[in-house]
């Protein structure tokens, strides 16, 4: 059994877990995949393109030590049966970070802060009211790793919690909505915890967003699960009450992390009904290591169940 781990050589990290690969299998760590590697029957990954794909012929599974599959050629994974495990180790880190962004939204926190440090008390002098978290109707679209921890969250505080899960199917004391439009006009403030893919790219475009007309939406999965310029325009005409997200529409540059980069291609950063934070939901002390030792331990199951 050939193992690829595609890893930064910086990655400090993986050098404390590769002795347990070892044990495994025949252990290789690249920055990417090479010629040399056509043997590998596993990788361990976080991206892979298609022309890597194709310099492995005996591939048998991926297993990634991040959430998504959405760096991943999954339709030509799909096609040739290769077994993709993404983890889950970090779900309630990242649900941590979907209340608060909720919260800040609902609280008006971003707005109030600045305001208050331009010596201004009450906005324009009526407008400073706040909306609780309590009693509130929250919708939950997706129902995986994040979405169940967020639904535990959103509960113990008090909130009302509707789960539309791909599947159909929930647990007991999981109240659950048949479509998208249901869950739509029944909440407050809308959960996004889905994966993108070809289904679910855009899935909140302008007619879902004129069914959130005066209520919230906060995204922790991916921008382009909401359509930009429909978001956009919502959010200036205040039809949406306001958007609180981790996730955007560009990312920085890969070699260079403090290079600027705009997240958008209109002007959110003028509107004070948006609370951003820069894809960092697990960026908590611990996570990455948390990613590793779940993606070793997927695969240990998975040889285990191959026998």
């Amino acid at each position: 059994m050939k193992i690829i781990v595609k890893a930064s050589q910086n990655d400090s990290i993986w050098d404390r877990y590769l002795a347990q690969l070892s044990e495994m299998g025949d252990v290789v760590r690249l920055t990417s995949v090479a010629k040399s590697s056509t043997d590998a029957n596993i990788l361990i990954t976080t991206r892979l393109t298609r022309e890597e794909l194709e310099l492995l012929p005996n591939l048998e599974a991926v297993f990634l030590y991040k959430t998504g599959t959405d760096g991943l050629p999954m339709d030509e994974l799909n096609l040739r049966g290769i077994t993709v495990v993404p983890s889950h180790a970090v779900g309630d880190v990242v649900a941590e970070h979907a209340l608060t962004l909720g919260l800040c939204l609902l609280h008006r926190t971003v707005e109030f802060d600045t305001d208050l440090r331009n010596d201004i008390w009450f906005s324009d002098g009526k407008d400073y009211f706040w909306t609780g978290l309590c009693g509130s109707r929250a919708g939950i679209v997706g129902f995986g790793s994040i979405g169940g921890a967020l639904h535990k969250k959103l509960f113990a505080l008090g909130a009302q919690v509707k789960i539309l899960n791909r599947s159909g199917i929930y647990s007991n004391g999981v109240d659950g909505v048949k479509s998208l439009a249901a869950l739509l006009e029944w909440c407050n403030i809308l959960f996004l915890c889905l994966p993108l893919t070809p289904m679910t790219e855009g899935i909140i475009g302008e007619e879902e967003l004129e069914k959130l007309k005066g209520k919230f939406l906060v995204n922790v999965a991916r921008g382009g699960l909401v359509d930009q310029k429909a978001l956009y325009e919502a959010l200036r005409s205040r039809s949406l009450r306001g958007y609180a997200s981790d996730v955007w529409y560009h990312s920085p540059c890969k070699t260079d992390r403090l290079k600027k980069t705009s997240a958008w291609d209109y002007d959110f950063r003028s509107l004070r009904n948006v609370v951003v934070s820069p894809h960092n939901a697990t960026h908590v002390d611990g996570a990455h290591e948390m990613y590793i030792k779940d993606a070793i331990m997927n695969m240990r199951r998975w040889l285990k169940s191959k026998g």
